[in-house]
């Protein structure tokens, strides 16, 4: 997901954009503008440009029913990505001194916290 992200930016020179809901949003583009940064992605990572559709990849769901995959970027200049790691023992899960596991409570994964993250700097290892 995080590779087709960055493919997006390097193709438009930006980010896809996230709505109110943290899902991601594709563009429509026209001689080189974009002139809808907000379209649905329908299952998607677009780029629809004069009438051409680039397909960078389908958005897997979760295969947790009652989870899902947070995508913030207001934007187009940095994104986050959320998921909630099932396996807590997972070296990319952070944890802070006393060996909790961190969470990120400003997005929601669902029925459980999100407690994976990663952004265009690369995966969060530290808080």
């Amino acid at each position: 997901m995080i590779k087709a992200i960055e493919s997006f930016n390097n193709d438009v020179g930006r980010y896809p954009l996230s709505d109110t809901s943290n899902v991601i949003r594709c563009y429509i583009m026209a001689n080189g503008v974009v002139t809808d940064p907000s379209a649905p992605c329908n299952g998607k990572i677009f780029v629809l440009t004069d009438g051409v559709n680039t397909t960078y990849m389908n958005i897997p769901s979760d295969p947790v029913t009652s989870q899902n995959y947070p995508y913030v970027s207001a934007g187009g200049t940095e994104f986050a990505f959320y998921a909630a790691l099932e396996n807590t023992n997972d070296k990319d899960i952070l944890r802070d001194a006393q060996n909790n596991i961190i969470t990120y409570p400003e997005v929601s994964c669902g029925s459980v916290p999100c407690n994976y993250k990663v952004t265009e700097d690369g995966l969060t290892k530290s808080i």
